[in-house]
């Protein structure tokens, strides 16, 4: 009997030896060689106490998640390469296009509850604590405060490599569900980032934007092959979304040919052409590269095409602006010419010699009056493109401007009669179809402060000359300050008519000094209508009630 019992527990601690031994040997190979990287349960504390209930709860769900992004973009590959074979390169990246995927091997760090006590040694305790030591660099850790309606989130991402930052966010939605996409989302994010720079330097709203396109891909691909019907307004809905990010990563290949498939299921072909020219075609599989290529023929001859439509629109609306300017300055200069630049360039200029704008502005004839209109200005007057003058120049512009705007022979009235410019506020920032939907004006005559201009900007939002800034002129804005000058001429214009009121800045336009400042041009303004109309005259009255409005 007695060496029974001493054969078991010699048996019981070999084998607890073995099974220690494996264990340790487990640690030992996730430690060094497994790229195995475990989440701890996320500490969560609500209104300033902790709620441990929540805690695997959150990071199960970071969990699934993550897996449920890896599947999404399995699938995708899948479905754009036309086939269920996934390509593996030796670092373990997808060779996904359009986005490369790095696979991710997360699960919960749970050291257990191992009950082994020998010899009074409670050995489950030991192999917990080493199993915590052995993979503490392989462990991410999150901790989220929820506060009434906002939820911080903080977290050490070291496990995904030395380079990797801490996460700090703070959602204005306080579900779960928000947290946890937020969680997995940055973990995805920093652990493709180690591969792709652009992935890294992107924000999180961007990189969960592809995400949820790729995630919209899949869905309108299905109804399209289940239904046979065609998903064009939801395609345009995502090339809405991923056209302002393109625009940051133009050199980004792989995006650039996702949002290329998105634009062609649009059937917005010159955006499509645009991300086409983008394209590194070395970086595309060969079967697809034939696919582009062949397609490219079609894109090309449609993009010449509106090339050379857009070009005679331009010369239309240029020699219209030219006629009417002529009469106008009594003065006939030849039609300007008309250089079709860059689409990236998003802005239309006069160098001195040419009209200088890219295609697609076909639906904004102002671009072609306003820059028209400098041509004559400068042949009547040598201003000082700085402060007050700068100012009035620009206000000559918008002025004329809306003048060729509202005597057009197709003119009937309406709320854009007195705004420059609407439409190119969405084209300036590369929306698509946004000349049709948002027509915010540039500038605006009537309400100046209604104007955009630059990002966030409003040009004319200075429409009173006490507002005019102290210090050096050459900080002014002459885009905000010409804003005086148009309210002026609005209210005068709403009085005696604009042809009249504009037939006085004309003939005004050449009595100006280099640096007039707005008091002298209001001055000289009064005068010529003092000479047209008389002194005691209702029209000479409405000219100085109109200058009243901005303080002259």
């Amino acid at each position: 009997m007695d060496n029974v019992i001493k054969i078991s527990v010699v048996a019981t601690f070999i084998l607890v030896i073995i099974i220690t031994n494996v264990i340790f040997i487990r640690l030992f190979y996730s430690s060094f060689f497994s790229e195995r990287i475990h989440l701890a349960p996320i500490h969560v504390v609500r209104g300033g106490s902790p709620d441990p209930k929540l805690d695997e709860t959150l990071a199960r769900m970071v969990a699934v998640r993550l897996a449920d992004i890896e599947n999404t973009f399995k699938i995708f590959q899948a479905d754009t390469r036309g086939n269920n074979e996934l390509i593996e390169s030796e670092s373990g990246i997808y060779l996904l296009y359009p986005t490369k995927s790095v696979k991710l091997s997360i699960g919960i760090f749970d050291p257990g509850e191992i009950k082994i006590d020998v010899a009074g040694v409670d050995v489950g305790g030991i192999i917990s604590r080493l199993e915590r030591i052995f993979i503490n660099e392989k462990i991410l850790n999150f901790d989220v405060s929820i506060d009434g309606s906002e939820a911080f989130i903080v977290g050490n991402m070291d496990a995904l490599g030395p380079d990797a930052k801490p996460h700090w966010a703070r959602l204005k939605e306080t579900s779960l569900g928000a947290i946890a996409d937020n969680i997995a989302s940055t973990i995805v994010q920093r652990s493709w980032g180690k591969e792709r720079k652009e992935i890294r330097e992107m924000t999180m709203n961007d990189f969960q934007v592809i995400l949820q396109s790729m995630q919209k891909m899949m869905e309108l691909n299905r109804k399209s092959n289940i239904f046979g019907t065609s998903q064009k307004i939801e395609y345009i809905g995502i090339l809405k979304e991923l056209i302002p990010i393109t625009e940051k990563f133009k050199t980004w290949t792989e995006l650039n040919y996702f949002a290329m498939m998105v634009a062609r299921g649009a059937g917005r072909r010159e955006a499509e052409y645009d991300l086409y020219t983008r394209i590194d075609l070395q970086r595309i599989p060969p079967h697809e590269k034939n696919d582009i290529e062949s397609r490219l023929v079609a894109l090309k001859e449609y993009h010449n095409n509106l090339i050379s439509k857009d070009k005679k629109i331009y010369t239309e609306y240029a020699d219209y602006a030219n006629d009417k300017l002529a009469i106008l300055f009594r003065n006939r200069l030849e039609p300007p010419t008309i250089k079709l630049i860059s689409k990236e360039i998003r802005n239309t200029y006069w160098d001195g010699t040419a009209i200088n704008i890219p295609p697609g502005l076909g639906g904004v004839p102002d671009a072609i009056y306003r820059e028209s209109s400098w041509r004559y200005i400068q042949s009547k007057w040598n201003f000082k493109f700085l402060g007050q003058a700068g100012a009035i120049a620009n206000s000559y512009a918008d002025v004329l401007t809306v003048f060729l705007k509202q005597t057009t022979p197709t003119h009937t009235d309406s709320d854009e009669d007195w705004e420059i410019g609407n439409g190119f506020v969405a084209w300036m920032f590369g929306r698509p179809d946004g000349i049709e939907n948002d027509r915010r004006p540039l500038r605006s005559l009537k309400t100046p402060n209604k104007s955009f201009f630059g990002d966030g900007g409003a040009a004319g939002k200075t429409p009173n000359i006490r507002d005019i800034p102290k210090g050096s002129e050459a900080s002014w804005d002459i885009y905000d300050l010409a804003g005086i000058g148009n309210l002026a001429f609005y209210e005068i214009s709403s009085s005696i008519g604009i042809e009249n009121a504009i037939f006085l800045w004309v003939d005004t336009l050449g009595k100006l000094s280099p640096d007039t400042d707005y008091k002298r041009f209001s001055e000289a303004i009064k005068r010529a209508a003092e000479l047209k109309y008389g002194r005691s005259s209702k029209s000479y009255e409405s000219v100085s009630k109109g200058w009243a409005v901005v303080g002259l």
